[in-house]
């Protein structure tokens, strides 16, 4: 895990102007909490006499380019891990953030055709490269963005994982190049604040969604997509992407289609646990977390209780969930800490996470999770597994519950249809009506939006909430096809901001968060399982609890309540009703947000509602990273 940076000038001296070092170190500055443990340049085309030992120029080389990386040693902690790295003969280097968790089965099957000098898993990467091409790309079990310098064609291959757990960030023009792995790092490299994509921030206000296509909070920054790759030719200055993996939908034949789940749950989770520093867990009282905690377990067996789990907690708090996750952690044997943040410390706390983040986030549920990674690192914890992704993969959230249902019903399957109807009422975790109600964004946006600009006229000025990209609307629309509609919340409605959040809050702290229940074998197989394996007498998730049934207590496992990392918002803004008030009315706020209607709606008991979080984060975002508004 680590940070990455780079730029390209198709045209002679078009971006750099001056010293390309100095341009290249400074973007590596914006990255170095992702990669402390070491740091690496290297510079082509550029004449320049550089006496450092982790910086190399290449003068005679044809294109003005430049790498860095910053490095998070996780596998081989030697410098032969050291990037950027190159191949044997010179005619490939990369610069890659992230893991490769099949590295050593990949190894193995090059082993007979390729010497290896180093443990790491970025080797293999090149390796793997130097053999297949971008066709290596679908035989990685992974999380990853990287960027390939390949002399042998004269071109930059740049490309992210299948599920876009690693960030790459980039603006490209006719005449230069510039990528990393936050905006941050871009915008350093174009020498600018950035300025507000009042598109994207519109249909963040209004709909909570955000990353769902290349677009970012900034005019100048673009993200690439999951499962994309962006090819730059160096000769002629073109550029051409493509998705590089499609999800292969062909059912598959089993009788007990929980234990295959539990077999590639095992399989994930074992193969995440490959690391040469500490492991550890973010822990809630749920399905998802409990499951990765409970296989660890099984994997580590008498090692387990040296693994430590983290928790939340907010005693006091009804929702809680401290004793259902001390609970699954003592069924593994392992080591439970709480995290209690401390009131005192709020205001700094969450300054200083809104700055890591970025960019606006939809939840103060994200400064639990900041602050378990604090914890993580405090504790000399470097590797944490999380839970995410396991409601887009299994059908977890309520709603899809019903949704199931409708499938039933349209298909003519009426008896499917009527025990759904009847397992809904008893078993599922929330009511028919409120489920109902979370569906009702999806199959009425124009409706959803109607309300929710009524909601936001007083606070958000009328320019912002008429940026509105209407075509967005009609993307929100579900098919009804239950596997599409996972698919548009895995790739595009739901998960893309999470894992945006997940990494920035983990990298804050410089340490590396897997997801096990994304890994690409392992969402395949779920979304191919029948829907009675998916959803089940209105249990969601039902092939997980039936395939961790006996493994994990029945009361967590058959628990109704969906439990997460749920905090206490109402009460934390409150808390700091004057300290946001001070925060809005710095600079030109009054452009964008009524900073007066913002702070009567604190005082006035709405201080919890998450539209009223959107317009503040979306306030703070802008004057603490000093984004211009026009």
């Amino acid at each position: 895990m680590c940070g990455i940076a780079g730029f390209v000038e198709f045209r002679k001296d078009s971006l750099s102007r001056g010293n390309p070092f100095d341009r290249i170190s400074s973007m590596l500055k914006t990255v170095e909490h992702r990669g402390p443990d070491d740091m690496g340049i290297c510079l082509y085309g550029y004449s320049m006499d550089i006496s450092k030992d982790n910086v190399r120029v290449y003068p005679e080389s044809r294109h003005q380019i430049a790498l860095g990386h910053n490095r998070l040693s996780i596998i081989d902690l030697s410098q032969k891990g050291h990037q950027p790295m190159r191949n044997r003969n010179g005619s490939i280097e990369i610069i890659f953030n992230g893991e490769i968790y099949n590295y050593i089965e990949l190894k193995q099957k090059l082993s007979s055709v390729m010497n290896f000098y180093t443990d790491s898993d970025t080797e293999v990467l090149l390796a793997m490269y130097e053999k297949y091409g971008s066709d290596m790309l679908n035989m990685i079990d992974g999380m990853f963005s990287f960027a390939i310098l390949d002399k042998r064609d004269n071109k930059l291959l740049c490309a992210r994982d299948v599920m876009g757990i690693k960030p790459f960030y980039y603006h490209l023009r006719t005449d230069f190049f510039v990528f990393g792995s936050e905006p941050s790092t871009v915008l350093k490299g174009l020498n600018i604040t950035g300025s507000v994509n009042k598109a994207k921030i519109s249909e963040f206000l209004l709909t909570a969604v955000s990353d769902h296509d290349e677009g970012t909070s900034y005019n100048e920054v673009k993200q690439l997509r999951g499962g994309n790759l962006l090819e730059l030719d160096l000769e002629k200055g073109s550029s051409k992407s493509r998705k590089y993996y499609n999800f292969k939908l062909n059912p598959i034949e089993s009788n007990d289609y929980s234990a295959g789940l539990y077999d590639m749950m095992k399989q994930s989770v074992s193969r995440q646990l490959r690391a040469d520093v500490q492991v550890g867990t973010s822990l809630s009282g749920g399905i998802d977390s409990g499951t990765i905690v409970t296989l660890a377990g099984e994997i580590l067996g008498g090692t387990s209780s040296n693994y430590s789990t983290l928790t939340f907690s907010f005693p006091g708090f009804d929702n809680d969930e401290s004793e259902n996750a001390k609970i699954i952690a003592d069924n593994a044997g392992m080591r439970w800490l709480p995290v209690i943040p401390d009131t005192k410390t709020l205001k700094t706390d969450l300054e200083r996470m809104m700055m890591r983040i970025g960019e606006p986030f939809t939840t103060l549920s994200m400064f639990a999770q900041y602050k378990v990674m604090e914890k993580a690192r405090e504790n000399g914890i470097k590797v944490m597994l999380d839970g995410q992704g396991g409601d887009e993969v299994y059908l977890g959230y309520p709603r899809l519950a019903q949704r199931v249902m409708k499938e039933y019903l349209f298909k003519g399957n009426i008896p499917g249809f009527l025990k759904e109807w009847t397992g809904l009422k008893k078993n599922a975790t929330v009511s028919y009506v409120n489920s109902l109600l979370g569906n009702f964004f999806f199959t009425s946006p124009e409706a959803i939006i109607k309300i929710n600009k009524k909601r936001l006229k007083p606070f958000v000025s009328k320019d912002l909430l008429n940026s509105f990209d209407n075509d967005f609307l009609n993307s929100l629309s579900f098919s009804g096809n239950i596997v599409e509609d996972q698919l548009a919340e895995m790739n595009k409605y739901i998960l893309p901001k999470l894992l945006k959040y997940a990494d920035r809050n983990s990298m804050a702290f410089s340490v590396e968060s897997r997801v096990p229940h994304l890994s690409v074998p392992l969402t395949e197989y779920a979304l191919n399982m029948p829907l009675n394996w998916k959803i089940r007498n209105g249990w969601t998730k039902y092939a997980v609890r039936k395939a961790m049934s006996g493994r994990m207590p029945d009361n967590i496992i058959w628990n109704r309540k969906k439990l997460g990392f749920d905090i206490p918002q109402k009460f934390w803004v409150e808390l700091l009703k004057d300290d946001i008030t001070i925060w809005l009315n710095e600079g030109s706020m009054n452009e964008l947000i009524n900073v007066d209607q913002v702070t009567k709606a604190m005082e006035s008991g709405d201080a919890g509602k998450p539209f009223l979080w959107r317009v503040i984060s979306t306030g703070c975002w802008i004057r603490l990273m000093n984004v211009k508004i026009g």
